[in-house]
């Protein structure tokens, strides 16, 4: 039987398969304790292109990031009942040692059994950036994980390194009605208050003292809202006045004071840099 061969225009041309380079793929932490769990989440971002690193527990997962602090992860999956150390020990350390070490930013988003506000909101206390309650329901889970990337790419071209958003100068101006010299010294006055107020906190936290840690803490964030409610010294006070007034825990409240301290040198810095600017333009 006589083959037919199509004509040359009309064949067909198969082109050699597109292969992406291993490391374009984007890359996550995850942080899951429970094999079944586990076993599902790497499929599901493996049918998703991502690549996927598993640790155990958040002991593993802070292991690896002292290995590598200037990591490759595009993002870890946390979860936050775990042994050994739990997601948001893990979480809080990790933050503290990206503000004093200069770690890689690692955007962290919760995937846990634990859902409800009170939950959620101990999530965002410990510096992670989202929340997806389990069961796992995959497009919530990569929805939630598209909005995080995204949030987190538009911060980071802002030119903060750890992701926390700068002063909203406008605001600040707003609030002293654009006088520059009326804000020097009101800024005087925070910066001054600002190592009393601490040294209060820390007492507070070591006598284990929650209504005063919630009233010095609300004090410090009622000055603090100069700078607006998104900026991060006002996000931190808010969390220890919280954390005082719910009865939460002395470690948490430990390391939130911790990246307090370190939060206001930053500040103090950024506006510094900023008055000096303005100078040189009077």
């Amino acid at each position: 039987e006589e083959s037919v061969r199509p004509d040359r225009e009309d064949e067909v041309s198969i082109e050699p398969p597109v292969v992406v380079a291993e490391s374009s793929r984007p890359h996550v932490l995850l942080v899951e304790d429970n094999q079944f769990t586990r076993l599902l989440m790497v499929r599901l971002l493996e049918s998703r292109r991502y690549r996927v690193t598993v640790a155990n527990n958040g002991q593993e997962m802070l292991g690896v990031l002292q290995r590598m602090p200037n990591h490759s992860f595009d993002l870890a999956l946390v979860d936050l009942a775990m042994p050994v150390m739990d997601g948001l020990t893990a979480a809080a350390e990790i933050r503290m040692a990206e503000q004093s070490h200069g770690w890689r930013y690692l955007p962290m988003i919760a995937v846990t059994a634990l859902i409800g506000e009170e939950n959620r909101q101990r999530v965002l206390d410990a510096g992670m950036d989202g929340f997806h309650g389990k069961p796992v329901q995959a497009e919530q889970l990569f929805s939630e994980m598209d909005r995080v990337l995204t949030e987190i790419s538009s911060r980071l071209s802002g030119s903060q390194p750890t992701g926390h958003d700068e002063v909203d100068l406008e605001q600040v101006l707003r609030t002293v009605e654009g006088d520059w010299e009326l804000l020097n010294e009101v800024l005087t006055l925070y910066f001054n208050d600002v190592p009393h107020h601490l040294e209060l906190i820390q007492q507070a936290i070591t006598e284990s003292d929650l209504m005063t840690l919630c009233e010095v803490a609300h004090s410090l964030k009622g000055a603090s809202g100069l700078f607006g409610q998104r900026a991060r010294v006002y996000e931190l006070a808010y969390a220890l006045e919280r954390l005082g007034r719910d009865g939460g825990e002395m470690v948490q409240a430990r390391r939130l004071h911790q990246e307090l301290e370190l939060e206001l040198v930053r500040l103090q810095k950024v506006l510094q840099t900023m008055l000096a600017g303005q100078r040189d333009r009077v």
